[in-house]
């Protein structure tokens, strides 16, 4: 007689994943491919129970790893902002002439006060980007480049050599960063000369009637202030670019008073011209120079007093910082 044991063994409940994602993206388990998500973006799979590791990939694009803890009969909805697809970046390799001119990026369509600091080589999300190198005694150079997923693009650039004009007081010529009441608290950065905090920084000339031009960045801080007919700090015309906003105000006595405010196209770079009883706004836009602001006060000269930056303290020691560049001032004749 033959005798036959059976030994019975639980059987292994199995968990539930469910989750939502873009259609036709491959849904991995542990790095092993599971299935897709299907065209209504739903998609579903059983798993044993343990720790597992989920991914969503589609073409070049990865959602992050998502890590759960399955339990024997539970079903997980993975949430579906966690494996949201992510492009990789894509890196930009500039072979500039001379090596060492600064760069500095910006996407597409943002205003140029929005330019960083770029390094070289540098990976950026994809996307259009304007590439600007400059180098003292050297033209500047804005070169458009398109970043694409996993790739580099490689660039060579080569700024044509120019003689800077002479930084000089005589009437009708150019003075620069040096005639700064305190020109050594500017700290140079390839081109760019940064201030941070100073509250009123004031320029020397006393009499400011003729043209400043200059290009600005706000490094750190809420807005862009500079002042005319500074002759004390409760006495001055206040200027401010606040993101697209120009606005004027007059301060007599401590007390501001709010004079205009117009929108600003896309720039970084101004030209203030001042007369006795006028001061005229410009900014490069196009490539060429756009009137903003023209302000006529017979009742006060404002071009009897000093120009300066009004680079604020802010709290906490949170200085503002500025960045200027190519900073000139032409006196009247």
């Amino acid at each position: 007689e033959t005798t036959v044991r059976f030994q019975m063994k639980a059987a292994v409940r199995l968990a539930t994943l469910r989750l939502r994602g873009a259609a036709g993206a491959q849904v991995y388990v542990d790095g092993l491919l599971s299935g897709a998500v299907g065209p209504g973006g739903a998609f579903s799979t059983q798993v044993a129970p343990g720790e597992r590791s989920i991914e969503l990939r589609r073409g070049t694009a990865k959602s992050r790893t998502l890590t759960h803890n399955f339990q024997p009969g539970e079903t997980f909805d993975a949430p579906e902002d966690q494996l949201a697809l992510q492009q990789p970046n894509g890196a930009i390799r500039i072979d500039v002439t001379p090596p060492e001119a600064t760069l500095t990026y910006r996407r597409s369509g943002e205003p140029e006060s929005n330019a960083r600091p770029m390094s070289n080589p540098a990976s950026l999300p994809p996307g259009e980007y304007q590439i600007t190198a400059s180098a003292p005694g050297y033209a500047s150079t804005v070169i458009t480049l398109q970043v694409t997923p996993g790739s580099t693009q490689e660039m060579p650039v080569l700024l044509r050599q120019v003689v800077a004009p002479k930084q000089q007081g005589a009437s009708g010529q150019p003075m620069g960063m040096s005639e700064f009441d305190e020109p050594n608290a500017w700290i140079s950065d390839g081109g760019w000369m940064i201030r941070r905090g100073g509250k009123y920084v004031t320029y020397k000339p006393t009499k400011t009637a003729g043209v400043f031009s200059f290009m600005a960045q706000l490094r750190k801080g809420k807005r862009l202030q500079w002042v005319l007919g500074f002759t004390d700090q409760r006495n001055y015309a206040l200027f401010r670019v606040e993101r697209n906003q120009f606005t004027r105000h007059s301060v007599v006595n401590g007390k501001t008073k709010d004079l205009a405010k117009v929108t600003l196209p896309a720039t970084g770079e101004f030209r203030i011209t001042v007369s006795a009883g006028k001061i005229v706004h410009e900014v490069r836009a196009g490539g060429q120079w756009v009137t903003v602001d023209e302000w006529l006060s017979p009742e006060r000269d404002y071009s009897a007093g000093k120009f300066g930056f009004l680079v604020d303290e802010g709290v906490f020691g949170q200085k503002d910082e500025y960045a200027i560049r190519n900073f000139t001032f032409r006196p009247a004749r």
